[in-house]
C-alpha cells in the first residue's frame, strides 16, 4: 500500500510539474500532420 501511494505521488508531481514547463513554452501547430495521418489511416482501411 505504501509503494502505490509513493508512485501515485510521483505520478501527480510529474504531471503538475510538467504542465509548468509546459507553460512557458510555444504551442505546437499539429494540424497538418495530424490531417495527413488520418488521411493515411484512411486510405489503408
Amino acid at each position: 500500500m505504501k509503494k502505490s501511494f509513493l508512485f501515485s505521488a510521483l505520478y501527480a508531481a510529474c504531471i503538475l510539474g510538467g504542465r509548468h514547463v509546459m507553460k512557458q513554452r510555444e504551442k505546437f501547430e499539429l494540424r497538418k500532420p495530424l490531417v495527413l495521418w488520418s488521411l493515411t489511416l484512411a486510405a489503408f482501411r
